[in-house]
């Protein structure tokens, strides 16, 4: 009996896996509108999910959230995918929160208009700013399109941008104050 118990709770765990898996997919899959792609892009979908966590050393569920936050965001084509392939590795190397790494990653591209598939360097940044000011990624991620305008209006990249949020909130002490003084500079030299 212990043996047949043992069985059970062995085959039921991995069919809770595999449930678990089903979920994440369909979950994603929410963001296809064609059914045609949605039964495509199910099993590259399941195998990314799979590949990341076991790279990444992240769970299934924080990656298939993840994939999920960058489709919405992005869509599901290559460059986005990339996108979100340098966003997992951004998280753990960083040990920032993956969907504020993506969050941030998509804004800096909306808001300066940069094609997808440049997320690493963006990332890179956001953990930069983040090793370096009073901030972390979500705060940042969060403040960017309040001055993304007038950076691009300036001409300042992306990166010189993330890096100013970064100084004026180690001087000012928040994300916060940092990001309304750098809003009001914007709006004195303009």
């Amino acid at each position: 009996l212990f043996a047949v118990g043992t069985a059970k709770r062995v085959m039921g765990a991995g069919l809770g896996s595999a449930a678990e898996m089903q979920r994440l997919v369909a979950r994603v899959l929410q963001n296809v509108r064609d059914p045609a792609e949605r039964k495509r892009l199910g099993p590259e979908f399941r195998k990314l999910i799979e590949s990341e966590a076991a790279r990444s050393g992240l769970s299934r569920g924080e990656i298939g959230q993840g994939l999920f936050d960058q489709i919405s965001a992005a869509g599901a084509g290559a460059e986005s995918l990339q996108d979100f392939k340098d966003a997992v590795e951004t998280a753990v190397a960083s040990t920032a929160n993956l969907s504020d790494v993506i969050v941030g990653i998509n804004k800096v591209q909306e808001n300066f208009d940069l094609k997808r598939g440049g997320g690493r360097q963006i990332g890179m940044a956001l953990v930069a700013a983040q090793a370096f000011g009073i901030t972390d990624v979500g705060q940042i991620s969060a403040a960017l399109p309040q001055v993304a305008g007038s950076a691009a209006a300036f001409n300042i990249t992306p990166t010189q941008l993330i890096a100013t949020m970064a100084a004026a909130s180690k001087r000012l002490g928040s994300t916060a104050e940092g990001t309304t003084a750098i809003r009001i500079a914007g709006r004195a030299a303009a």
